[in-house]
């Protein structure tokens, strides 16, 4: 009688632990995604700092794209390739001026070409006749000499810096040149109180 409940005992103490290590196991966390993007992103942090200290030419995607697939060698990586914020080696100007404005913004830009963080830049100046040729997004900034309303080119303003150009306005303002697209697009508000007089 006592050896079976010695028995009986026995089999309680092993089904307990048993429950416990299947217990003990399930906590057992799997490793994350997130390791593996963490891994990837440090990676690839490495690998432009290499070709950084290598002096590879940013602006020349084949020179990247071949450092890129030697240092990854075969390891089965999907990447894609983008440049973000970098200047661009051409930047062309649309601008709505007079020919002697346009001239006077070539001069600002000497020498051209020129070096900007030791890239060389070239800037390209190209004098437009009227607002509805100047919102082309094939200009990365355009320029505006003169106050003009622009306010039935609201949309086309609009799809144009969504491209990321930008919008170089340059003349004095006004209390009656602050219309819809200087309100709404360039956040412009006149304040008469604001504004000294000149005794002189």
């Amino acid at each position: 009688m006592r050896k079976g409940f010695v028995h009986l005992l026995e089999v309680i103490i092993v089904v307990i632990m048993v429950f416990l290590a299947i217990l003990q196991f399930s906590y057992i966390l799997s490793p994350s995604i997130e390791w593996e993007r963490t891994k990837l992103k440090l990676a690839g942090t490495d690998m432009l700092a290499v070709m950084e200290e290598r002096g590879i030419n940013w602006f020349n995607s084949s020179e990247v794209e071949d450092s890129i697939r030697m240092l990854i060698g075969s390891r089965n990586i999907v990447y894609n390739l983008r440049i973000d914020n970098a200047i661009k080696q051409e930047i062309k100007i649309g601008c709505l001026c007079s020919p002697s404005d346009a001239s006077a913004i070539e001069d600002a830009l000497r020498p051209n070409p020129m070096k900007i963080n030791s890239e060389t830049i070239r800037f390209s100046v190209t004098r437009v006749s009227n607002q509805n040729e100047l919102f082309n997004p094939s200009y990365d900034v355009v320029i505006i000499a003169d106050y003009v309303n622009m306010n039935s080119q609201k949309n086309d303003i609009m799809r144009y810096l969504e491209y990321n150009r930008g919008i170089i306005e340059l003349f004095p303002l006004d209390a009656g040149k602050i219309d819809a697209v200087q309100r709404d697009v360039f956040g412009l508000s006149w304040n008469a109180s604001a504004t000294g007089t000149d005794s002189s």
